[in-house]
């Protein structure tokens, strides 16, 4: 039982917070109210309203343009604009009489960000003793043992940013005068960690036409002087995230005050090349943390177009994602069992090329199988799935690293679908081929399989070409010999300009023109890119071909064996498998009317 009524234990409870000369998070002192509020739902709804109003105040958290910088849009929160004018009075009224300077400060920062249909008048008023508030509160928030540098820098940037809005150079050369009270005091009273927010917050100042002449020399000077001090302290100290910070900072003063910026920017990609060594410190190094920053470095330096440093990182770069493949990286082997249904499938599959009377009748349905294409679009629909499920999947950046090479990355979302996508898609080619290709393979030859049934299917094609027999016939004869690596090396090159014939036949160029009239071979891989290709091959074959042949996160077979980068372990019937079935696929396609493409 209470002997005090609602409204006046409301008024108590505000005269304590008001009383209060600064908190960190003005949050905290939401819970006296909370309670009252929770009491007085049922039993004086004038009270629990503007109780309500009081907790919506304290609980909200602005955002700040030096803070947060590439989201920043406005300070407080969009939906502050469907308040109801009750609400937004009781707001103007607490800012009259509120002794809190942070809470009063709080109050002026909702009235003058609010952006809906209600009244508020003599906003010009509110922004008037809004500036001097918030530079009291950052005052009070590095002092008396408080230490909150942020919570000071927020303060003062918001300060500034009002002064910037409504062009008040008296109000803006005060707030600049706290700033460089703060900044004077960094490396001495702060460390140097704080020297970054408060140069932004004059720099952005600087950028305001208007009003960059309040920034004079010699506060430029204390800003370049305190952040070199802070640069070869870091440096110095070996923090190279906080040197790299300043240093980004001094190029963009540079630029602005038009200095060179050259060694600047080569101090950079040093310092992402001195934590490639350090490593933030930690005992236990790794190659895979060291590829990592020099990646970054590597980045950087391309950017500047350092060409010398350019080639330096490359060789380092590979040489620590080799020595990472080698020392660090483990091989994982796990044990698949097949779902009975999908057995069942597998057998109803290889049934049907037993029943089958020859091998030429196999090599026949071998080219027009459905079940031996991957259903790409299905395949896709599988990884949203996959996603939605597993999201941390499509959050988490990832890369993969091929023989010392970095061959993809992925950061966005569509970008790691795609090389999930790839992941699974190249998955399923592998068990494709072992469960699938490599059985026909054997009841083809059982059935009589010979050299002359293979070229065969060439001869009979309606983009034959007569100079190209004796290559075709020579790949096909090592291949069932079991010499998969003059097989596949004849047989690739030899599908690729297959293909080329076939689009060439039918007024499809396969070349680009470069250096005046000269006409040039397309690269492969972008001739598979253009949209008439894929478009004649269609998405599960046009996707076959590439990721086999020339994608970076596939296969790229063509690619590796061409640039002699191709491992042992291809040379062997799993992948030869594929591209004979390649070339039954590519010889079932038809001339037809109109130069237009089909596959039968």
């Amino acid at each position: 039982m209470f002997d005090l009524n609602l409204k006046t234990r409301f008024e108590k409870a505000i005269q304590h917070i008001d009383g209060h000369c600064f908190v960190l998070e003005l949050s905290t002192l939401s819970d006296p109210l909370r309670s009252l509020r929770d009491e007085a739902v049922n039993a004086e709804k004038n009270t629990a309203e503007l109780l309500q109003y009081e907790l919506d105040a304290i609980e909200l958290y602005p955002r700040n343009f030096i803070i947060n910088p590439e989201k920043y849009k406005r300070r407080m929160p969009e939906f502050i604009d469907d308040y109801s004018q009750e609400k937004l009075d009781y707001y103007i009224e607490r800012f009259s009489k509120c002794l809190n300077p942070q809470l009063k400060s709080r109050y002026g920062d909702i009235l003058i960000d609010y952006q809906g249909k209600k009244i508020i008048k003599n906003k010009y008023d509110i922004f008037c003793v809004l500036v001097p508030l918030l530079l009291q509160v950052a005052k009070l928030a590095t002092k008396e043992n408080h230490d909150e540098y942020f919570y000071a820098i927020d303060q003062l940037s918001r300060a500034t940013e009002l002064c910037l809005c409504y062009k008040k150079e008296d109000m803006l050369k005060q707030s600049i005068e706290e700033i460089i009270r703060f900044l004077t005091g960094v490396g001495s009273i702060y460390v140097y960690r704080w020297v970054l927010e408060p140069t932004d917050i004059l720099l952005t100042v600087m950028n305001s036409s208007k009003m960059k002449s309040m920034v004079d020399k010699d506060i430029i000077q204390l800003a370049l002087r305190k952040l070199n001090e802070a640069r070869e302290f870091w440096l110095k100290e070996k923090n190279y995230h906080l040197h790299l910070l300043v240093c980004y900072r001094l190029v963009t003063w540079n630029k602005k005050l038009q200095q060179p910026v050259a060694d600047l920017n080569l101090e950079i990609g040093l310092s992402f090349e001195l934590e490639a060594e350090h490593q933030q410190g930690r005992v236990e190094k790794t190659e895979g943390v060291k590829a990592g920053f020099l990646q970054k470095a590597l980045r950087h330096y391309l950017k500047i177009g350092a060409i010398g440093k350019v080639n330096e990182m490359k060789v380092k770069l590979k040489k620590a994602y080799l020595a990472e493949q080698e020392n660090e990286l483990k091989a994982v082997m796990t044990p698949m069992t097949i779902p009975e249904n999908l057995r069942h499938h597998i057998e109803r599959i290889l049934n049907g090329y037993r029943e089958l009377e020859s091998a030429e009748r196999i090599l026949e349905v071998f080219a027009r199988d459905p079940h031996l294409n991957i259903d790409v679009p299905n395949l896709y629909l599988n990884v949203d799935a996959h996603f939605k499920e597993f999201i941390l999947g499509a959050i988490i950046p990832t890369s993969i690293i091929s023989d010392g090479r970095k061959i993809a990355q992925a950061t966005e979302y569509e970008e790691q679908k795609e090389l999930e996508f790839k992941r699974q898609y190249c998955g399923r080619l592998e068990l494709q081929s072992i469960f699938l290709l490599m059985p026909i393979f054997e009841i083809m030859k059982v059935k009589g399989l010979t050299i002359e049934l293979l070229l065969q299917k060439y001869l009979d094609w309606d983009f034959y070409e007569p100079k190209r027999e004796r290559m075709i016939r020579t790949g096909f004869e090592r291949f069932l010999a079991e010499d998969y690596i003059s097989a596949l090396h004849i047989l690739i090159p030899q599908f690729e300009t297959c293909l080329r014939d076939m689009f060439f036949a039918v007024n499809i160029p396969t070349t680009v023109i470069k250096e005046g009239e000269l006409q040039y071979e397309q690269v492969f891989g972008e001739f598979l890119n253009r949209p008439e290709v894929k478009e004649a091959l269609g998405i599960d074959i046009h996707k076959y071909i590439e990721t086999v042949m020339v994608a970076q996160d596939g296969w790229n077979i063509r690619n590796n064996i061409a640039h002699g980068l191709a491992s042992t372990v291809i040379f062997n019937i799993k992948y030869a498998i594929i591209i004979v079935h390649l070339f039954c696929i590519l010889f079932n396609f038809k001339m037809v009317k109109n130069d237009q493409r089909e596959s039968s």
